[in-house]
């Protein structure tokens, strides 16, 4: 920074120290940020002598009484230092005041390290409630998802209460120290309280609700947890297993930087485990194919996912926990990976994907997409276009073939009625069109193959992702270089 021309470097002593931050347009809310962040216009940052202090502050900061007196220092909202310093301080603090936000901020922390776009994500929810089970002896290693499920909304409902009853309490007590209870009233509404606002949850008018309602009703508002959120969390964590981000048998990062490949986990070094068990086999290429088609590849997403829940849930319930899967997607797995999985993908990394899809579609939106292929960005190599013809278009492309000629055959055939040589001749142009849309895409990929096209992590998706193209899924905002 130092060495850029037009830096400015201000209060340099302050840089990475804990401290309570907040934003410049989006008015009083205060967050608590530990060491290790640089404060900027947009995300201005007071400091203190100790993490107490902090804790104590940023309780009082949050609370009703505080937002009311923002508004008498800076009408329009918009708080800076200036503004911070001309607001009242904490001293008459309620007891206990430092416990409770470093309760909040705990409750706050698990919610965010909970998914997977957190630097400090360790494991899926439903994995970790699975692992707890077995390590209390509790169950078998027969697992019914849709009691996971229930149990995660369990631990989470509980926190989702103790948080919101904490802000409400915090308000309740800083209105008694001021005299303000016929001014303000601590009520919070639910859709405030931040955590498990990732999908997981919304809420509804809890009207005419009975005792024994399955949802929780907080100041008559229903929360209604969508299931299918919770599943595609699950999905998309298995992928990343499989993709060697994760594994279900070491919390944490696995695969997360270029160099790294499957030799490096036998290693004892820092990050990897010498005594690493891979329940879940990790692919040996960071290339797995999204096809329609059962049966074509043995690393097969949809048959790697179905295996991964034989293998994580038990045998016993396999068929019965797809069927929650299937009922709670809306659609079969399979479906749901080819058609909507990377949407999905790129909407939780904010379209900067680590995963990436290689389609035959092209950008064509006329065209099917029939062959579909998953990379891993952290394991792209100048060899895995290559990996990507040999070992996955063109045996694809060599099947449909196959299968066309078989198709065509049927068509010649005289003992079929009308109705069959209707379906035949349809069948035939199907696999026609999907020859001459996978012919087209192994015609540019062998020849962009041949330029033997890496990339460096460290230039970003903005600027890796565009070098791929057009054989990549187009991205709005990730336009070719070319263009």
């Amino acid at each position: 920074m130092r060495n850029f021309k037009g830096a400015v470097i201000r209060n340099p002593s302050f840089y990475f120290r804990s401290c309570i931050s907040w934003g410049l347009i989006s008015g009083p809310l205060f967050r608590y940020f530990p060491q290790g962040f640089i404060y900027d216009v947009q995300g201005m940052s007071c400091f203190y002598e100790t993490n107490d202090q902090i804790y104590k502050e940023i309780a009082w900061q949050n609370t009703k009484v505080f937002n009311e007196a923002s508004k008498i220092i800076s009408p329009a909202g918009h708080i800076q230092i200036g503004e911070i310093g001309n607001m009242p301080c904490c001293d008459n603090e309620p007891e206990g005041i430092k416990d409770v936000a470093e309760m909040n901020i705990e409750l706050s922390k698990y919610d965010w390290d909970a998914h997977e776009t957190s630097w400090d994500f360790r494991t899926n929810e439903l994995v970790l409630i699975r692992n707890s089970f077995l390590e209390e002896e509790q169950l078998t290693t027969n697992f019914k998802l849709s009691l996971l499920v229930e149990e995660y909304q369990g631990i989470w409902e509980q926190r989702f209460m103790q948080l919101h009853a904490n802000e409400e309490d915090l308000n309740r007590q800083f209105i008694e120290i001021y005299g303000l209870q016929d001014e303000l009233i601590p009520d919070i509404p639910p859709e405030e309280i931040t955590i498990l606002q990732k999908g997981e949850i919304s809420f509804e008018d809890g009207t005419g609700l009975g005792e024994n309602d399955p949802y929780l009703v907080i100041h008559n508002r229903k929360m209604v947890w969508h299931h299918d959120v919770i599943m595609k969390q699950l999905i998309s964590y298995l992928v990343g297993c499989y993709m060697g981000r994760y594994s279900v048998d070491k919390p944490g990062l696995i695969i997360a930087s270029q160099g790294e490949d499957l030799n490096c986990l036998g290693l004892d070094v820092e990050g990897l485990c010498s005594s690493f068990n891979n329940t879940l086999a990790i692919d040996d290429d960071g290339i797995i194919p999204f096809i329609q088609e059962p049966d074509f590849f043995a690393d097969d997403m949809t048959e790697c996912i179905q295996l991964a829940i034989r293998k994580l849930f038990g045998e016993a319930n396999y068929y019965e926990n797809l069927k929650y899967i299937n009922d709670t997607l809306g659609c079969e797995l399979r479906e749901y990976l080819f058609k909507d999985f990377y949407a999905d993908h790129v909407q939780m990394y904010s379209k900067r994907p680590i995963y990436w899809l290689f389609s035959s579609k092209m950008g064509d939106k006329k065209k099917k997409g029939y062959f579909k292929a998953l990379v891993y960005m952290h394991r792209i190599e100048n060899d895995t276009l290559s990996k990507l013809h040999a070992d996955y278009v063109h045996p694809y492309l060599e099947k449909v073939e196959m299968q066309l000629k078989e198709a065509e055959d049927e068509t010649t055939r005289d003992d079929l009625s009308t109705t069959q040589r209707n379906k035949a001749l349809k069948r035939a142009d199907e696999l026609k069109d999907k020859v001459r849309e996978v012919s087209a895409y192994e015609q540019q990929l062998v020849e962009m193959a041949s330029h033997r096209l890496t990339i460096d992590l460290d230039d970003g998706v903005k600027t890796n992702y565009p070098k791929f193209y057009p054989l990549v899924e187009p991205i709005k905002g990730l336009e070719s270089n070319e263009e």
